[in-house]
């Protein structure tokens, strides 16, 4: 994915959260934008390794174990007491299904040009 969306994505979310004064929110946002960016290279790295093989189970245990390490980030805050820790899941879910979707959009434009 392009880094500069990425970085607009996180400007964007910075905004938001300086707009709705939540500023206890901005540390998870950041962490969250680094966790999304690593699993994402992570994951491509991984897809470009099994892609030769041509299994379409490879890419969907890549799938299964990004949804694992996405619940085990999100662990601290699903087991806190803390009252905003709604706003932190919900903030995390909406980045993670946007920047799927662009990948999903990206993967499809990448299909088209092969």
């Amino acid at each position: 994915m392009n880094l500069r969306l990425r970085l607009v994505f996180l400007a964007i979310n910075i905004g938001a959260i300086y707009i709705f004064q939540i500023k206890e929110q901005l540390y998870f946002a950041v962490s969250s934008h680094l966790f999304l960016f690593a699993l994402d290279v992570f994951t491509q790295m991984c897809e470009r390794r099994l892609n030769n093989t041509g299994k379409p189970f490879f890419v969907l245990s890549i799938n299964f174990f990004r949804i694992v390490f996405c619940l085990v980030f999100l662990l601290p805050q699903i087991i806190s007491s803390n009252a905003d820790r709604k706003l932190y899941i919900i903030n995390f879910f909406l980045l993670y299904f946007v920047l799927l979707v662009i990948n999903l959009i990206n993967k499809k434009k990448h299909l088209k040009k092969s």
